[in-house]
């Protein structure tokens, strides 16, 4: 493909025509050509955004601006995109850093991660000042950059020229008449304010959170008795930044005695609605993110209130910090001592912290007829409280302790049923856990969670098909990353096509689209390549059409609701009920992916640089971090039998912020964990893949990257606590056989674990690699 004008026109055709889609294949394929024109990477990022594909963009404009340095342009979208994900990220529930909540009694950080993933913001500055530097009349990302500043408070003073000069030179940029308005609104100039944010409103409407800020401005000069309507229908992001923009003003002692007084009337009544809001977001849905930052954005504009106090309680609680939780209950019942739901969580609070009989005994100071009275009138949500603040800790026998007595209580209760069954089974105890899960599934039959958990639990208990026939309730809840739309034609099963084709479509994330996949061989043995479409992921795409010689491959649309030449669908992970029903029914081989040799070959090179040892790619946590999935993962200093002895060379394959991990890994074992910084393991899958195929094995823990390195034919040693549905709670990776599992027993240690598997490696690289 010859990358000229005219096809560069094409491609802006189909953006033009919204078909970003095939706009973004053509890219693809251009790219795949080499030799792309500067500022080709630009266009291909601009696509991605339009699919919001941002991190893929990212990476395409960061390829721009190294292969062309002196592109303005590129460091300019980059900067912007970096800023938009960044945002994007954090209104989600990603978090950067700790939130400092501050009380009357002092300060306290939250949330408590061992890690944070870095900010974006600090690379969209060095974009954007690199684009200034390049073009000094690029205002576009001179006012960008202040608006950056403005939000930091020691470089707030230096953006305000800044800013002025750019609304009066460059009036067409609705950011410098936004950021006119908030520096005006900051010193307490609301009519200028008011003017500004009404400039944008008028000319851009769809501008983030204009209506909010123009209300914010609007009551500071003619106030209300309320707070407005545009700021209460915020969404997380515009309470937190409206909050942000509230306290700036009130914290500036500039402003007018009358001005302050109308804010202050305001703040208290905005913070009533965001600490009720608080509430309502930890005990209704457990989001411990949305409701620090919810607090966060109460503690902006108002002082320690009762219902402040509350939210906080119940975020500790929910956090199991219950020295913490009773204090911020305590401190609400002295603003209102008779307040009932603080003194029913102080009571929660001593159950959980001195248990009684079921517990195993008595520790504190309710005797045994007291404790017993209390639990007895603890309602269902109580039990879930408690027994969700034991799992947080993992500490599942006291849960299941927790959940049993609730089952006796409240036996029709499908949340305490289906939790009883999870903590059963966490301990690997499946037998036992069999029994809750068939009563939750009885009592709600159509809730795909309570069918999902029954699922794994009969995988484990070898009953496969049926496990099958209860996934198909997955369609009954929410699933972020597959089709929104089901595709608009029948559902196969199994019946002639004649002459059509059959549709098949991914779901789920990355790991279940690359294990399902392994199913595609049997549906082609049954119908024939030519006549089945698979619709699959961007990021895989290409790896499966080399991978699937003849086979119509195409990149998913999650809106479209149907396919060209389709005359029936079948979603991928339904294909596991029609050809895996029992073990004989798995591939003797996982390896069904054929990576690019040529950089295959490139990867070797590489690693044969590094060293001569044998070369073994490492992953050591899941980037979710739940209590379901923390008793699957471990830390480097667990890895002392694999790491020491100086026997192997370490490739990093962990996503996300690991540094400092690597670095104690160093200092500890005396070992060196290479990084591949020009690899984004996350979203190039061709690079990712031939990478692997360069390894000589890989030791990790339960993610996507074991699913990827079987699929791939390359052995695997993973390791696991109880329990592992995924594979059966077997030794071995059904899907993917050359994948060896180590389990650690729940309540032991890692060490007999990693011992086991770092034998095991031993004995395979010395049969293999050093053979």
């Amino acid at each position: 493909m010859i990358v000229d004008d005219s096809l560069i026109s094409e491609i802006n055709s189909l953006r033009e025509q919204a078909s970003y889609q095939l706009a973004e294949q053509k890219c693809r394929e251009a790219k795949s050509a080499g030799g792309t024109p500067a500022g080709f990477g630009v266009l291909h990022g601009q696509i991605l955004e339009n699919l919001n594909r941002h991190e893929e963009a990212i990476w395409a404009l960061r390829e721009e601006t190294t292969a062309h340095p002196e592109g303005a342009d590129a460091f300019f979208h980059l900067g912007r995109v970096l800023i938009e994900t960044d945002r994007a990220e954090i209104e989600t529930g990603e978090v950067r850093g700790p939130y400092m909540l501050s009380f009357e009694w002092g300060q306290i950080s939250c949330p408590h991660h061992p890690s944070f993933p870095p900010s974006l913001i600090a690379e969209s500055m060095a974009c954007l000042e690199r684009c200034i530097e390049l073009d000094p009349s690029r205002n576009d990302a001179r006012i960008l950059l202040a608006l950056i500043q403005f939000d930091i408070p020691d470089a707030r003073a230096e953006c305000v020229p800044v800013i002025q000069q750019i609304v009066s030179t460059s009036p067409e940029l609705h950011d410098g008449h936004f950021a006119m308005a908030r520096l005006a609104l900051w010193q307490g100039a609301v009519e200028v304010a008011h003017a500004a944010f009404s400039h944008v409103l008028a000319n851009a409407p769809a501008y983030p959170h204009i209506q909010a800020y123009h209300a914010l401005a609007t009551f500071g000069a003619r106030p209300s008795g309320t707070v407005p309507n545009e700021i209460l229908s915020q969404s997380l992001e515009g309470h937190c930044l409206i909050a942000g923009a509230l306290g700036d003003t009130l914290a500036n002692s500039n402003i007018s005695t009358p001005l302050r007084a109308n804010y202050e009337n305001l703040a208290r009544a905005y913070a009533t609605y965001l600490a009720h809001a608080a509430i309502e977001s930890i005990t209704e849905r457990g989001a411990i993110i949305e409701t620090t930052r919810l607090l966060d954005a109460v503690l902006k504009i108002s002082g320690s209130t009762c219902e402040a106090c509350l939210a906080f309680g119940h975020l500790m609680f929910a956090g199991n910090s219950m020295d913490m939780a009773a204090a911020g209950f305590e401190d609400a019942l002295a603003h209102d001592p008779d307040n009932a739901e603080a003194k029913r969580m102080i009571n929660l609070i001593n159950v959980r912290s001195f248990g009684g009989p079921q517990y195993g005994g008595l520790a504190g100071p309710w005797p045994a007829p007291s404790y017993s009275g209390l639990l007895l009138e603890m309602s269902a949500e109580d039990v879930l409280k408690i027994g969700e603040t034991n799992c947080q800790a993992l500490e599942f026998e006291k849960a299941a302790r927790v959940f049993s007595h609730g089952a006796a209580l409240y036996p029709d209760n499908v949340e305490i049923q289906l939790r009883y069954s999870e903590v059963l089974a966490y301990q690997g105890l499946i037998d036992q856990a069999v029994e809750p899960a068939e009563k939750a599934y009885e009592l709600a039959p159509e809730d795909g969670f309570s069918a999902a958990n029954l699922g794994g639990l009969y995988r484990c208990s070898g009953k496969i098909g049926e496990s099958w026939k209860l996934m198909e309730r997955r369609f009954f809840y929410e699933r972020p990353g597959s089709r929104k739309v089901l595709p608009n034609m029948p559902r196969w099963t199994g019946e002639p096509l004649e002459g059509g084709k059959l549709l098949i479509w991914r779901e789920e994330g990355i790991g279940d689209e690359i294990r399902y996949a392994s199913c595609i061989s049997d549906a082609i043995g049954e119908v024939g390549v030519e006549n089945i479409v698979w619709e699959c992921s961007p990021r895989l795409h290409s790896l499966f059409v080399r991978s699937f010689p003849g086979l119509d491959v195409r990149v998913e649309s999650l809106d479209r609701p149907d396919h060209d030449g389709a005359v029936c669908h079948l979603p991928m992970m339904s294909m596991a009920g029609r050809y895996r029903n029992d073990l004989s029914a798995f591939p003797s081989t996982g390896h069904y992916l054929v990576p690019d040799e040529s950089r295959v070959l490139e990867w070797r090179q590489r690693f044969s640089d590094l060293s001569a040892k044998p070369k073994i790619g490492i992953c050591w946590r899941s980037l979710n971090m739940s209590w379901r999935k923390r008793p699957q993962s471990n830390s480097l200093t667990d890895w002392a039998a694999v790491l020491g002895g100086g026997k192997y060379t370490f490739v990093n394959l962990q996503a996300g912020d690991c540094e400092e991990e690597i670095a104690g890994a160093r200092e500890q074992f005396g070992c060196t964990i290479h990084t591949f910084e020009d690899l984004d393991i996350k979203n190039d899958a061709e690079e990712t893949a031939a990478m692997i195929s360069a390894l000589d094995a890989v030791v990790s823990c339960r993610c996507w990257i074991i699913t990827f390195v079987g699929a791939l034919g390359k052995p695997v040693f993973n390791y696991s606590g109880p329990y592992n549905n995924t594979v059966m709670d077997l030794p071995y990776d059904p899907w993917a056989p050359t994948t060896k599992t180590y389990y650690r027993r729940h309540g032991d240690d890692w060490n007999d674990c990693m011992t086991a598997l770092s034998h095991a490696l031993d004995e395979y690289i010395d049969g293999s690699v050093n053979a």
